[in-house]
């Protein structure tokens, strides 16, 4: 425009993501989630290594890898955020599938 600002174009919302390749995407437990607690607990607060669970597996991910949509997982290492798109209050990543160390057994 003539007052020398960039117009931006509005892009869509983002209402979901695809993990791609071997890529997994998560959703992390809270802190609080995973002491099991109903005190607030504070989002620095160290439970060990952290835990998600799976919510979509990339389409490079073996069948037969062992993991699926529902598994609470162990991850080690870093993630890739995902955008928010409002379904949930946990954060979302996407990891590799190596950096998920066990599948949790819950009761």
């Amino acid at each position: 425009d003539c007052t020398g600002n960039k117009i931006v174009k509005n892009l869509p919302k983002v209402v979901d993501a695809e993990p791609f390749g071997s890529m997994v995407l998560v959703e992390h437990l809270t802190a609080q989630e995973i002491l099991g607690t109903s005190l607030e607990v504070g989002d620095s607060t160290q439970v060990g290594s952290p835990q998600s669970y799976v919510l979509k597996l990339g389409p490079k991910v073996p069948e037969d890898a062992g993991i699926k949509a529902g598994d609470r997982v162990l991850l080690q290492g870093t993630y890739v955020p995902v955008p928010d798109y409002g379904e949930s209050e946990r954060e979302r990543g996407l990891v590799e599938m190596h950096n998920i160390k066990a599948i949790l057994i819950e009761n």
